[in-house]
């Protein structure tokens, strides 16, 4: 198979090829070869495809400087490619190629194979769900109870009656029954735990129940899933049918999840979760798809200030276009430090931050949208900061024997503060005792207007008050200090935003000379390839003249050699021809001879084709003789029946004669018959002699015949 970026009718076109979906869980190896050209302007990805759509990938080509191939035009080969493929599920393998240009080369796909052996010995063999089966009859398979609980599941079997059921398999076999009669305490728990199942895969759980004697009782039963060996556990189903003694079918589809966190540097553990936090005024009351489904969170109040978690995204494909993330986030509650988005790239100390957001911020959900360009494969990480757990105020009052600095550090976890002066630790009392010294009121901040003011200075705003505080108390400077600050800070942000607007622009900027670069190459390079095609049809009469001219010459030179071998060999052919002339002379009279005896050889055969013809003619005689003896034989038959017929009849005439003596004489009727009848006989002999002087005149012939031949 073969795939060129000259095909390509817009930028970041994808080649797919894919396979048949698989109808029974595999594994093994697939093996293939390929070839590329211009690696660095297109992406050669192998994915394995779910029925649902889900991509996974499973081998990615590398560059050409990580490939120790000669990649030159002259000795590039096909590369060997095996890929361990586990498949527990229907799948399709796609063979994907993303160009990001016109020229991004091409690939060459060939000798595709699946081997049902792993590549490598040491690859973990493909997990078979179908050992989390269990029809219950021949024991509990591979399920069991925790020695902590109350083992009140056991397996029973039942005949069918109007008070149980039986079992769903047969009616008559067995399963499992808890019984709460066999417990002690009310509301206990009794958990049965099924076999260990692999991360990071798509299930689909399927069961029958049935209660009877619960029917006051809610989510009596359900179905955890719990990770690992932590207790971390999430519910996936809980029974709401009030239905009794008959079985219920439920079917689960449970699906893993794609992201993991990063367990070496977390402190803290996000969490699937559905519906309010466990923590009072903090986190939302529900998902922000629907209000009621699953969202992750992580619980601030369980970690330390500064500790922080992270959540890593699978490995995603790289892209020369922008791409866009985007995602809901809720912070709400105290301790709430910081979130950020980072692009991490595997490489160390290489991540960019993408998005950053502190404190708190509201109530409500936000939606957050986050846009990035990165070439290669990478991976999203989104990085949470527990906030600080203590702050602190610092003020420095003027003092003529040394101004006093007050400090005030505030404790969250439990709002208490501590006191310092210049530097050193003091009580409330000695920090309102010195203040006091300046004659400084801080109990009524309004003391010290006239009373006429108060209700105007209760009406202003904020910002108001704070201008007419700064106006009245400080010095004339202070406002239009303040003012030209606020004007300072304006022009700031407009700068900050022109900055950023420059640095956006120069970004682009420099990622389109970077692109543009690539064209400029090109360019130059089809310019050098035209220059030098246009040099070399200026060249091309002349090289054709001057090959011409040496296949001439080669020519002539293998002409005049030919002559030479051609003279030497009549002068060693000559005494050959001198004797092929004598043989030819002494030939003459034998030819001569030959064909005298030849015309007498013509004369013999063309008498013996007489001969033969007159055989021919003689024999087709004795054919006709033979055909008329054939006929007379059979009137003779006939003859001699009659004469015998004659005979009786003369025997009985003669006996009649006897008897009556008076009759008239037959004798001479009596000898003209025999007078017929001798004629007869004379007239078949001499038949019978004419055949006899045919067969002779025959074999005579068929003698003469054989011996001119």
């Amino acid at each position: 198979m073969y795939v060129d970026s000259t095909d390509a009718k817009s930028f970041q076109e994808v080649a797919k090829l894919v396979s048949p979906m698989t109808t029974v869980p595999m594994s093994g190896c697939v093996s293939f070869q390929y070839q590329q050209h211009h690696a660095g302007d297109h992406l050669f990805t192998l994915f394995s495809r779910d029925q649902t759509g889900q991509y996974q990938e499973l081998w990615r080509a590398n560059i050409p400087e990580n490939n120790n191939v000669n990649w030159s035009p002259e000795t590039r080969v096909l590369i060997p490619v095996q890929v361990d493929l586990k498949a527990p599920y229907p799948v399709e393998l796609v063979f994907e190629v993303a160009f990001n240009s016109a020229h991004g080369g091409f690939v060459i796909l060939d000798d595709i194979s699946f081997s049902p052996e792993f590549c490598n010995a040491s690859t973990e063999p493909t997990f078979d769900p179908s050992i989390a089966n269990c029809d219950f009859e021949s024991g509990y398979c591979q399920y069991v109870q925790t020695q902590i609980d109350s083992q009140l599941w056991r397996r029973v079997s039942f005949r069918p009656n109007i008070y149980i059921p039986g079992d769903h398999t047969t009616g008559a076999g067995s399963f499992l029954m808890a019984n709460s009669r066999f417990s002690l305490r009310s509301g206990y728990v009794s958990r049965l735990f099924g076999p260990p199942m692999p991360g990071n895969q798509k299930y689909c759980l399927k069961f029958f129940y049935s209660l009877r004697g619960l029917s006051g009782t809610d989510q009596v039963l359900s179905v955890y899933l719990y990770y690992g060996k932590s207790t971390k556990h999430e519910q996936i189903w809980t029974q709401n049918y009030k239905m009794k003694n008959v079985w219920i079918a439920v079917e689960l589809t449970i699906q893993s999840q794609n992201n993991a966190q990063d367990k070496e540097e977390d402190s803290g553990d996000w969490m699937l979760s559905k519906g309010p936090t466990p923590t009072s005024y903090t986190g939302p009351r529900g998902d922000h798809t629907s209000g009621v489904g699953h969202y992750l969170h992580i619980e601030a109040s369980m970690m330390l200030p500064g500790n922080k978690a992270r959540l890593l995204s699978s490995s995603l494909r790289g892209s020369r276009e922008t791409q866009c993330l985007q995602f809901y986030y809720h912070m709400y509650g105290s301790g709430i430090g910081q979130l950020s988005v980072y692009l991490q790239t595997g490489q160390e100390n290489q991540d960019k931050l993408l998005w950053t957001s502190q404190g708190e911020q509201g109530i409500s959900w936000l939606r957050a949208s986050v846009n990035y360009q990165y070439d290669h494969q990478h991976q999203v990480s989104l990085y949470v900061k527990r906030g600080c757990s203590k702050g602190s105020v610092e003020i420095e009052l003027y003092r003529a024997s040394g101004n006093l600095i007050i400090t005030r550090e505030i404790q969250v976890e439990n709002n208490q503060s501590t006191w310092m002066i210049n530097k050193k630790h003091a009580s409330q009392k000695a920090v309102e005792e010195a203040v006091k010294e300046l004659h400084i009121q801080v109990g009524n901040l309004c003391q010290f207007l006239p009373q006429e003011k108060v209700g105007e200075f209760a009406k202003m705003s904020k910002i108001e008050l704070l201008e007419a505080t700064e106006k009245s108390v400080g010095p004339p400077e202070m406002y239009e200090f303040h003012c030209e600050l606020k004007t300072f800070r304006t022009k700031e942000r407009e700068l900050e935003n022109v900055c950023k607007e420059k640095a956006t622009f120069l970004e682009k900027a420099r990622q389109r000379n970077e692109r543009n670069k690539l064209d400029v190459e090109r360019y130059y390079m089809k310019k050098r390839h035209l220059d030098r095609i246009q040099m070399l049809e200026k060249k091309k009469p002349w090289v054709e003249y001057e090959t011409a001219r040496k296949e001439m010459e080669g020519v002539k030179k293998e002409r005049e050699e030919m002559k030479r071998k051609l003279k030497s060999l009549k002068e060693a052919q000559e005494p050959l021809l001198r004797k092929i002339r004598s043989v030819e002379s002494q030939l003459q009279p034998i030819e001569q001879k030959m064909k005298e005896l030849t015309a007498g050889i013509r004369e013999a055969t063309q008498k013996c084709k007489q001969k033969h013809d007159q055989l021919e003619y003689r024999n087709k005689e004795v054919e006709d003789i033979r055909q008329d003896l054939s006929l007379k034989q059979t009137e003779e038959a006939d003859r001699q029946k009659r004469i015998g017929h004659t005979q009786l009849m003369i025997k009985d005439l003669q006996k009649e004669l006897q008897n009556m003596g008076s009759m008239e004489d037959v004798t001479p009727q009596i000898e003209a018959v025999n007078a017929e009848l001798k004629s007869i006989q004379d007239e078949k002999a001499k038949l019978e002699g004419e055949m006899l002087d045919l067969r002779r005149d025959k074999d005579e012939a068929f003698g003469e015949f054989n011996r001119n031949v």
